[in-house]
């Protein structure tokens, strides 16, 4: 087995434990850290790349004690011998490029150029010139990583900052967790009543199949995106509508199987009376929600929202997980529609 370090969005721990075990199996964990779970696979880096619950996987080079400053890490590195062989017996066949970064409690510091050179020559020689240094655009990378329960060398191979992403629109990685927490199955019928861009709608069709999925949103400014992305996803049975979240009348009642979404924060749109849009949006979606569907929505974090929730009677609270979103707290509210009210 070899030993790697994922990163995924910070609060998703039990769920991230759960994904790995279904993806990775066999797999030994050996801890979960806020944000990070390390690991033995037999898997292959590119097995890992696949996985799309993960910000960024690294095969784990070596380790320190987390006190350890970044200089005496440099210097093991520097001294070590076969440790870039074994990195070559790993890449894939791509993978030429790197560079070297060093990271503190997930901010990047510099070094001394001057030193870092020796290092970077070290790591050419080893490869026999199969490596390029490439500061700018590399394939992956070689990380100093301290965090406050310890440090690391490792092998970045994933590049998620190559994934440009449109205002407001959702990381793939949280798409796919709010997608599998929805419990999804081939015979769906399955809506995003604020759709936008489609973020949530394309990772249940790219990674999930169902019998139907329905992109609605009611701002004209995503007709464009969406006229061009439906004709290059003719083989899925997706269809679009503009209709507002709050008033569906496109849905019969009891029709739809699975509902996530994001609906409006308030912060770039305004909502003058967010307590009673939410609870129209609740009825709405329990209107055409069947018995025993399931809704998975994405909220700013706002504890008055389980209020909101304790009014319907037909509802129930199945989870909710606190996490953040670009940096700002979210949660996630996992609810059921009860085949009988309580």
């Amino acid at each position: 087995m070899v030993s790697y370090l994922s990163t995924f969005i910070s609060g998703f721990q039990e769920i991230i434990k759960e994904m790995s075990l279904k993806y990775l199996n066999p797999l030994k964990i050996n801890e979960i850290l806020d944000g990070a779970i390390i690991y033995d696979s037999t898997a292959n880096i590119n097995t890992i790349r696949q996985l799309k619950f993960f910000n960024n996987s690294f095969l784990i080079l070596d380790n320190f004690k987390a006190d350890l400053d970044f200089n005496k890490m440099f210097d093991k590195i520097l001294l070590s011998e076969g440790i870039f062989s074994k990195v070559l017996s790993n890449l894939g066949k791509k993978d030429k490029d790197f560079r070297i970064m060093f990271s503190n409690e997930n901010e990047f510091v510099s070094f001394d150029k001057s030193k870092l050179v020796n290092l970077e020559r070290k790591i050419i020689k080893e490869s026999k010139n199969k490596l390029r240094l490439n500061i700018y655009d590399p394939d992956f990378e070689f990380w100093f990583l301290k965090r406050r329960e310890k440090s690391f060398f490792l092998l970045r191979f994933t590049n998620n900052l190559r994934n440009k992403l449109e205002k407001g629109e959702l990381k793939k990685e949280l798409t796919f967790i709010l997608n599998y927490l929805s419990e999804p199955k081939k015979q769906d019928i399955f809506i995003d009543p604020f759709a936008g861009y489609g973020s949530i709608v394309l990772s249940r069709a790219e990674n999930f199949p169902a019998k139907l999925i329905i992109i609605n949103d009611l701002e004209k400014k995503y007709n464009g995106f969406w006229n061009k992305k439906l004709d290059s996803l003719k083989n899925l049975k997706l269809i679009r509508k503009n209709s507002n979240a709050l008033n569906l009348i496109s849905e019969k009642e009891n029709s739809i199987d699975k509902i996530v979404t994001d609906p409006p924060w308030g912060e770039y749109k305004l909502i003058t009376n967010k307590e009673e849009f939410y609870i129209n949006m609740l009825k709405e979606f329990v209107r055409i929600l069947k018995k025993e569907g399931i809704i998975i929505l994405l909220m700013n974090r706002d504890d008055s929202f389980k209020d909101i929730i304790d009014k319907f009677n037909n509802l129930k609270l199945i989870k909710k997980i606190d996490i953040l979103v670009s940096g700002k707290k979210a949660s996630v509210y996992k609810l059921k529609k009860l085949a009988k009210s309580i």
